[in-house]
């Protein structure tokens, strides 16, 4: 696999783990090492076990109940049989290393497929990327959640998509999606790209995934446990605080007396904008009839944009924001490469808008103010627009970076 026979960017490997040292050690001292997100988990593999209920039972402070799908309970089980101190510090350096892990595929991934093997300079480019989401990815840790995780898997599912692997790529996305079920609408890109033999793994996936825990707690269990599932999802996304989702933003700005039924008009919305998307990158794609390299381009900005608009859909905490990963480096690399000083600077301004929300570096009034105005979700949906901008000017030209 060549994603394992590239050369690494040990500097960058060094940087991070020492960065994910420190903040372990930080986290410790000032006696913050709590992963509140993780002592949901932890509490409802337990509740599984003992035939509790897993559902609508407070876990953890805030909105701390188990929102995930009873499969999910069977994957974070090994860890949460051991005791919890112990556990929480194995779920840390899970999520340090799927943390490193990610950086490596989704750089691997921009490099390798959009730029062409022309990013020279990646302990650069993945150092800096780092820091534009060192606060999202301290919160996580803080946390103990396991976004990182799945934007691995789904990266992860990517290349195996690109590599032909659609048996790995579908498990993977099913993974994914079983575990946070809005991901669903990466169905899109496969079904119009008819990529069906992903989606035919993914189905099969699913199927089992549903079922398994039938093994542990019987059949009849097993729906009413999912049915709560349900009942649980569609209850916090309507009942969560968030001022940066589109629904919210319109509701800021525009007008504060929106029906219940917008936040569905704005999902409708956002897969039109994609399939348009999606016909705009075709058309030109049959004018380069045979060339696999722009269509594989294609593919990618579709799928990478799909998962950093998540976000700005539903209603979720504000590290769930860090799915922008992908979009960030990408225009970081463009930045970089620029010689326009005013893209630099916006860049810059754009990247404190997305990352630079810390009370410890702006203080508490206006790190309030931020949130209040939805800073975070402007910023997202502009990383959105403007990698699609520059993607249909002059993205994809091969770069250096020096």
């Amino acid at each position: 696999m060549n994603l394992l026979k590239q050369r690494l960017p040990f500097k960058f490997m060094i940087f991070s783990v020492l960065l994910l040292a420190a903040i372990f050690t930080v986290e410790n001292i000032n006696h913050r090492f709590w992963l509140n997100d993780f002592k949901v988990y932890y509490g409802a593999v337990h509740a599984f076990l003992d035939g509790t209920p897993v559902y609508g039972t407070l876990y953890s402070l805030g909105s701390g109940y188990y929102k995930y799908s009873p499969f999910t309970i069977l994957l974070v089980l090994p860890v949460c049989l051991l005791p919890y101190n112990i556990a929480s510090v194995i779920q840390y350096f899970i999520l340090s290393f799927s943390i490193l892990c990610l950086f490596l595929v989704s750089g691997y991934i921009i490099n390798k497929y959009l730029f062409g093997d022309s990013i020279k300079k990646r302990n650069w480019l993945l150092g800096i990327a780092f820091v534009c989401v060192i606060n999202h990815l301290v919160r996580e840790l803080h946390l103990g959640n396991i976004n990182v995780v799945l934007l691995l898997l789904l990266c992860l599912s990517l290349f195996f998509n690109l590599k032909s692997k659609y048996i790995l790529s579908g498990i993977l996305l099913a993974v994914v999606i079983i575990t946070k079920p809005f991901f669903i609408l990466l169905i899109l890109p496969l079904l119009l790209r008819k990529n069906y033999r992903t989606i035919e793994s993914f189905g099969v996936s699913i199927f089992v995934f549903v079922l398994s825990p039938a093994l542990f707690i019987g059949f009849r269990e097993n729906i009413e446990l999912h049915k709560e599932w349900l009942h649980t999802l569609l209850e916090h996304n309507s009942s969560f605080p968030s001022n940066n989702t589109i629904e919210s933003l319109v509701k800021l700005y525009v007008s504060p007396n929106l029906p219940s039924s917008f936040q569905f008009y704005v999902m409708i919305a956002a897969c039109v904008g994609y399939v348009i998307f999606f016909f705009v990158n075709r058309s030109k794609e049959r004018k380069f009839p045979g060339d696999k390299e722009r269509i594989t381009k294609n593919f990618i900005i579709e799928w990478f944009v799909l998962i950093a608009i998540m976000p700005s859909l539903f209603k979720t905490d504000t590290q769930h924001f860090l799915l922008s990963l992908p979009l960030v480096m990408i225009l970081l690399v463009y930045a970089a490469t620029s010689k326009k000083y005013f893209l630099l600077a916006s860049f810059s301004i754009l990247i404190f808008m997305y990352g630079g929300n810390s009370s410890d570096m702006v203080g508490k009034h206006f790190s309030e103010r931020m949130n209040e105005a939805g800073v975070l979700g402007i910023s997202n949906l502009m990383i959105v627009f403007f990698t699609i901008l520059f993607y249909f000017r002059s993205l994809m030209r091969p770069v250096q970076m020096r």
